[in-house]
């Protein structure tokens, strides 16, 4: 198979999380971090992170997180009034999802955690 077609794409998303710092880019970019490194996959850059504000409506306020990877890319958006984190995994170098869904349960105790292999 050609190297395009391999690997997986994995989203997970936690609700009700807790252990996060809801206004913290920093945070989020070394929860990023902390994925590529918990699966063994290799950084190109460091994290990259922006926080939306909206004065208008909360419910949109967050902050997204990204970290280009030798295998692709991992990406974190976090929803300040939901306490809600969406991580998506797109790597062309298989990996283990348990391993990410235990370090998550470990690291922000979600209330509930619900992953989808793309």
């Amino acid at each position: 198979m050609e190297q395009y077609k391999e690997g997986k794409t994995v989203k997970i998303i936690c609700t009700d999380c807790k252990n996060v710092d809801w206004d913290s880019p920093m945070w989020a970019e070394g929860f990023v971090w902390r994925i590529c490194s918990e699966v063994g996959m290799f950084p190109l850059i460091t994290p990259m992170s922006a926080y939306l504000y909206d004065a208008q409506d909360n419910t949109k306020n967050g902050i997204s997180a990204f970290l280009l990877i030798a295998e692709s890319h991992i990406a974190a958006h976090l929803w300040t009034h939901y306490k809600s984190i969406r991580l998506v995994i797109d790597s062309c170098k298989d990996f283990d999802i348990q391993k990410i869904i235990n370090f998550i349960e470990l690291q922000i105790e979600p209330m509930n955690l619900e992953v989808e292999e793309i």
